[in-house]
């Protein structure tokens, strides 16, 4: 039986790959994203690539108003969950966000509170099927905070907490939940961005890592695998020393 797969921000470069390499499984979608017209191109590639149906649905993320109606319109489509995929975000340049606490705000309702509301929300539909997957893509940034991008790192260890709470939750119904972080990707996010090259990796390999991930219930996935590694050693750098 083909899986009923629900993506929100599935215009973003990850969830495309993560989209297409469902759709060659012959997957029923329903995608949610911000520009209608990204979202009709996405349509017909999946279709091209033996989707066997995909419904879109156009929202802005900030517009929290418009959850349930979304949620609504993803149960009639789908019935049943299968994956839960949310993939949205956004990457403030940190020098500007400290100057408009505007940014910071508008930060934080699309990296954190509306991830935070949406899982809140589905929950309820979760809680009556008793089943399905559930990935939620953070980052690296928010295992320890850095100086250089603080207000994105703060953003996404919020969702990495949150979901740890979740996840206990969830795991009473046999949901399971994946904290999905990412190292350094190559996307149009992040081509303003100086980092090590032989560290960065393309789209196509973090999306193959993120569905098994998702497939194999996995609590927390670093893709690539090695900043599980990474990280593990900067946490243990003294707070004295990581300051310097």
């Amino acid at each position: 039986m083909s899986k009923r797969i629900m993506v929100i921000g599935a215009s973003s470069t990850i969830a495309v790959e993560c989209l297409r390499i469902w759709a060659i499984k012959k997957a029923q979608f329903f995608i949610v994203a911000r520009n209608l017209d990204k979202l009709k191109t996405l349509k017909s590639d999946l279709k091209s690539r033996g989707a066997k149906s995909v419904k879109t649905f156009q929202l802005d993320l900030n517009n929290f108003d418009e959850y349930s109606k979304m949620i609504q319109a993803a149960i009639k489509e789908l019935i049943i969950i299968d994956i839960l995929l949310i993939a949205h975000g956004i990457l403030p340049n940190q020098k500007k966000i400290e100057k408009e606490s505007r940014l910071v705000i508008e930060t934080f309702r699309i990296n954190s509170l509306s991830i935070i509301v949406l899982l809140t929300k589905l929950l309820n539909q979760f809680e009556k099927q008793k089943s399905g997957s559930i990935g939620v893509i953070s980052s690296i940034a928010g295992d320890r905070i850095r100086r250089s991008n603080y207000i994105y790192g703060t953003t996404k260890a919020s969702v990495s907490l949150f979901c740890d709470g979740l996840r206990i939750n969830l795991k009473r119904i046999g949901v399971s939940l994946t904290d999905i972080r990412p190292g350094f990707i190559n996307t149009k996010m992040t081509k303003n961005l100086s980092f090590p090259i032989f560290l960065s990796s393309n789209p196509d390999h973090i999306s193959r890592s993120i569905i098994s991930g998702i497939e194999k219930k996995k609590e927390i996935v670093y893709t690539p695998w090695y900043w599980e590694y990474i990280m593990f050693i900067i946490k243990l750098i003294p707070n004295f020393i990581f300051k310097k």
